[in-house]
């Protein structure tokens, strides 16, 4: 079959991403969840290209993200469905560009392992479909990452034909990157110094190229960068003994076999490019373990030095490409080694399909704000600013009250929304003859659930 040698590549890279969007788009009318109700309620729903630059609400934007998301709400791309539609389609295309191009340097079986890898990570599949930065991030980092490989591949070669427009390219995708998400910049750092460890000398292209991708980003962020460093110093920081250990296991894939297998492979394709009988070119080898101490050494850094308060697993998905690449080495090496990795992504499935069928159900605790002020009732609320995308107004109360009986009792109705508030928890089953539970949310009233429409 000709036609299947001559486009095998392509046809893998687009069954990838066919996939990936069938995996993504489960439930794509679902109630918003909490982040993606406040980025709507806060900036999106403003249909404005320039708001996501100009204001900030708490680190929540993704400014470049935002801009768009923000141009195609006042399109008519309103809705949970429609919103969804391009960070489903950005987390597609990010797992068929990985996989077609891992696929021409490693083989059709390791450009398949690197698309599962990525595609079956429940930390990707959870912010992928989201209405978050995440998956263009990720998609970002992909381009940047292929983009610079090959440029330095292309230096390297004989003939350097198109390396000027893998350059612009690996710059504007440097700048939708960390202009989405700052976190974006550990992985394409670290990528960017073993580039520089290949090439042995000044690259006056590379470095103009990332100059001018650091105007691009100062850009995105100088109009808010006094409001995010006020932000920053009021939130402070909080260290969180049990970050490293979540968020390696998260990057991994969650389930402690996977997780296992996966680091074992990603090791093993590491070996591999140190080998000289496999990496022929020079620094190959030193470039690989760069990358991989640069990423530890600046993750380690973040938790244990800088100790951010808003510090969370999700921050670092875009280096699950690094160890997609680490995986595909090691597959195209020795392609046996594809049925292991299969192994450990079966253990894996459980949480991706769990995550698929998540739901968060502001929309209904919303619905329940808006009956009890057709009835005339009092609706306070803990947590409850992403409910303002459905109209559901409510007073918020202290969440960190250790006895907010008396504020309670000037309630008629109140909606516990998120991880907030437990400390309200038993004064409002003191203050309230009625409790319902809908999804995690804990709904107290004075009248019955029934008359709320629940």
């Amino acid at each position: 079959m000709v036609w299947w040698g001559r486009y095998s590549e392509q046809i893998l890279a687009a069954t990838f991403g066919l996939a990936t969007t069938v995996l993504l788009s489960g439930e794509i009318s679902r109630s918003f969840d909490y982040d993606e109700g406040v980025s709507i309620a806060s900036t999106i729903s403003r249909g404005s290209a320039v708001v996501p630059f100009t204001d900030t609400t708490v680190f929540n934007n993704h400014p470049i993200f935002a801009s768009w998301q923000s141009v195609w709400w006042a399109m008519g791309g309103e809705g949970e469905a429609r919103q969804r539609l391009f960070p489903v389609l950005y987390g597609a295309l990010a797992v068929a560009l990985l996989a077609g191009w891992a696929a021409r340097r490693f083989g059709l079986v390791a450009g398949a392992a690197a698309g599962a890898v990525l595609m079956l990570n429940p930390m990707f599949v959870t912010q992928a479909r989201a209405v978050r930065g995440y998956s263009l991030a990720t998609l970002c980092v992909v381009v940047g990452v292929v983009t610079l490989v090959e440029y330095v591949r292309k230096e390297q070669a004989v003939a350097r034909s198109g390396s000027t427009g893998l350059l612009f390219v690996h710059a504007l995708a440097v700048v939708g990157a960390v202009g989405t998400h700052l976190f974006s910049g550990i992985a394409l750092g670290a990528v960017g110094i073993g580039a520089l460890l290949v090439l042995r000398r000044f690259d006056l292209r590379l470095w103009s190229a990332w100059v001018l991708a650091g105007i691009g980003v100062a850009a995105v962020y100088l109009p808010t960068f006094a409001e995010l460093r006020d932000t920053a110093e009021q939130r402070g920081t909080d260290f969180k003994p049990w970050f490293g250990r979540v968020a390696t296991w998260e990057v991994l894939g969650r389930d402690r076999v996977t997780g296992t297998i996966i680091a074992g492979l990603a090791l093993a394709g590491l070996a591999f490019l140190v080998a000289r009988r496999v990496s022929t070119r020079p620094g190959v080898g030193a470039a690989a373990i760069t990358v991989a101490v640069l990423v530890t050494a600046q993750a380690w850094l973040v938790w244990q030095v800088a100790q951010p308060r808003d510090l969370y697993p999700r921050f670092f998905l875009t280096l699950v490409p690094l160890l997609a690449i680490a995986v595909a080495v090691a597959v195209g090496r020795v392609p046996g080694l594809a049925v292991v990795l299969v192994v450990g992504l079966v253990f894996t499935w459980g949480n991706v399909a769990d995550v698929r069928r998540s739901s968060s159900p502001i929309r209904e605790a919303a619905a329940v704000v808006t009956i009890a002020d057709g009835l005339g009732l009092q609706s306070c609320v803990v947590g409850g600013w992403p409910m303002r995308v459905y109209g559901g107004f409510a007073r918020e109360l202290d969440a960190e009250a250790s006895d907010g009986r008396e504020e309670l009792r000037a309630c008629d109705v109140f909606v516990r929304i998120g991880s907030w508030g437990r400390p309200l928890l038993e004064p409002a089953r003191d203050v309230f003859p009625y409790e319902t539970r809908v999804g995690g949310f804990e709904i107290f009233s004075v009248v019955p659930s029934g008359e709320l429409g629940l």
